[in-house]
């Protein structure tokens, strides 16, 4: 209840991490071995300032409001309910406070559910499931306004119990909403590369480029960083980068805003650039890299050392759920954008290419490309050889003239002269063909 209790790790840590180390009933019974002996314990500055049962009742107060770690709803909200009586029991004073916060979550977390099995998806006009998504006609503004309504929406839904003990890699089951924000991120990753490829003239393909470069940069500025990052990698899918005349097509300019991107969610070092961004509300972090973390905390320690719990390890899971911000509606609070439905339902409606599909039509337009290029240097010899036939024809008319000139010539003269001028011009003209 006090500022200085504010920021307790172990506290928060054993709130997240207790099922790891033992069942609902061993907490209960641990409490009220403990009890005994803490009513009479001095305390040092600044826990002498609150009396045992103003301690207790915070312990039990952050545990009862603390985040839901079982993949059991009904088994936790028994488990909390009895905390709440338990203060009663131990204490001779009324519970009615603490019930009335088990209330509060049992319908928090009711609604919460009900949210959990809904999404966007579904909520959307019927009417509206057969609009095409068409990235040329679309304003780019109203592009990433509806990637962050949806991914917002999908995040909301979140719950810490998906990622504690790395229950999304054992059973989808128990990570409904992660599975969600997975396949929509997926969805986005390769609806580029297909907007990019599905157009047969260079210049929209081109122009599909640069219009999600400008869309990547805007989601990057209102920092939802989990779409922003899915945008690159399509930039950069293989299907898109192995064309020539796609690398080559952009600008100076237009490459480096890309690379500023590029560079700010590259891996190296751990994701180390993308780590010191910001991370103020509103804002949706890139999830892989909280993953990661979680990951190499599980199996990179040991749940005992020494004999004991190995609290560093629970601590340091504790950290990277905190900076995800899961079940804190302000996280994701991106009330001014407009929602709109038809881009909307496009969006989620799409069906962009497979990456073998993405790969045949790379192939495709590599040949296409090369056959154009063979044209064009077929065309090219044609007007070379026209350009000969012309030098050759011209050649030929100059020398019929000079024939003409001469048959005139020696029409005019008279016929003695004739046959000398005959034989001296023919004599010339051998020697010159000569």
């Amino acid at each position: 209840g006090l500022p200085a209790f504010e920021g307790n790790n172990d506290g928060s840590a054993f709130y997240l991490c207790y099922y790891r180390h033992c069942e609902p009933q061993d907490i209960i019974n641990s409490i009220q071995e403990l009890w005994k002996d803490h009513k009479s314990t001095l305390w040092y500055f600044p826990y002498d300032e609150l009396s045992p049962e103003e301690r207790l009742f915070a312990f039990l107060k952050g545990f009862i409001e603390s985040p839901f770690v079982l993949t059991d709803v009904e088994k936790e909200l028994r488990f909390r309910e009895e905390l709440a009586n338990l203060y009663g029991k131990l204490t001779n004073e009324t519970s009615t406070n603490l019930r009335s916060i088990v209330q509060t979550v049992k319908k928090a977390r009711m609604q919460a559910s009900v949210v959990q099995q809904c999404d966007l998806n579904s909520l959307l006009v019927a009417q509206d499931s057969n609009i095409e998504f068409n990235l040329e006609s679309l304003d780019t503004e109203t592009v990433v306004e509806q990637i962050i309504c949806i991914n917002s929406d999908l995040y909301k839904q979140l719950r810490i119990s998906e990622f504690l003990d790395l229950r999304y890699q054992k059973n989808k089951d128990f990570a409904i909403s992660l599975n969600k924000v997975h396949d929509f991120s997926n969805k986005i990753y390769l609806l580029v590369p297909s907007t990019i490829l599905q157009p047969n003239d260079q210049y929209k393909q081109k122009a599909a480029i640069k219009k999600w470069i400008i869309i990547a940069e805007r989601l990057f500025q209102l920092r939802d960083y989990n779409s922003a990052i899915q945008i690159v990698n399509g930039i950069t899918e293989i299907s898109v980068m192995r064309l020539k005349h796609l690398k080559g097509s952009l600008s100076l300019k237009w490459i480096e805003r890309f690379e500023k991107l590029r560079e700010v969610f590259d891996s190296e070092g751990n994701y180390a650039q993308y780590r010191k961004l910001p991370k103020d509300a509103p804002c949706i972090p890139f999830l892989g890299v909280s993953l990661k973390d979680l990951l190499y905390s599980y199996e990179g320690n040991p749940d005992e050392t020494d004999g004991g719990i190995n609290f560093l390890k629970m601590r340091r899971i504790m950290e990277i759920i905190r900076t995800l911000k899961i079940e804190d509606p302000s996280q994701i609070d991106y009330h001014q954008l407009h929602f709109d439905a038809q881009v909307s339902q496009a969006l989620l409606s799409v069906t962009p290419m497979t990456q073998d599909e993405l790969y045949e039509r790379s192939m495709e337009l590599s040949d296409s490309v090369t056959a154009q290029s063979e044209e064009c240097f077929n065309v090219e010899l044609l007007r070379k050889e026209n350009k000969q036939l012309r030098e050759e024809v011209e050649r030929l008319r100059k020398e019929n003239e000079k024939k003409d000139e001469i048959i005139v010539a020696l029409k005019k003269q008279p016929r003695s002269s004739i046959s000398r001028a005959v034989s001296s011009k023919m004599s010339k003209l051998s020697t010159s063909n000569g």
